[in-house]
């Protein structure tokens, strides 16, 4: 069930990473970085975006916790993913859910404080009464 793909996926990944890091390695080395000024923002946010949402999504089911018995094979790529979480939505582990939701707000807050000024080094100019 499921073909070669199924069996070997995890060693077609593997492989994917590892072409791309070559490919990406001689780009370098013959220095064609300038290539990607021929690829337009819209397409570069695109692709971005889409790697961010598939990211996310696949990791859904590891911050709740869900665990999946048996995964649907509609063949609609992001959409599996949504319909195997609902599907075992009751698989639910609390605790997971909690320890998940803390970091990510916790990291999230993290991020947001590094924004602020709070902790900026004071300079010699500045009031260091206020």
């Amino acid at each position: 069930k499921g073909g070669s793909l199924a069996l070997y996926g995890k060693y077609y990944a593997v492989l994917l990473s590892f072409f791309s890091g070559i490919i990406i390695l001689i780009f370098g080395i013959l220095q064609l970085g300038f290539l990607i000024d021929f690829i337009s923002i819209p397409v570069i946010a695109g692709f971005v975006s889409a790697a961010a949402i598939t990211i996310a999504s696949g990791q859904i089911k590891g911050i709740f916790g869900i665990k999946i018995e048996e995964k649907s094979e509609t063949h609609a790529g992001l959409v599996d993913d949504y319909i195997d979480i609902f599907e075992n939505i009751d698989t639910v582990k609390l605790n997971d859910t909690i320890l998940g939701l803390v970091c990510a707000i916790l990291l999230l807050s993290l991020r947001a404080l590094n924004r602020t000024n709070w902790f900026k080094p004071i300079t010699d100019g500045e009031d260091s009464s206020a």
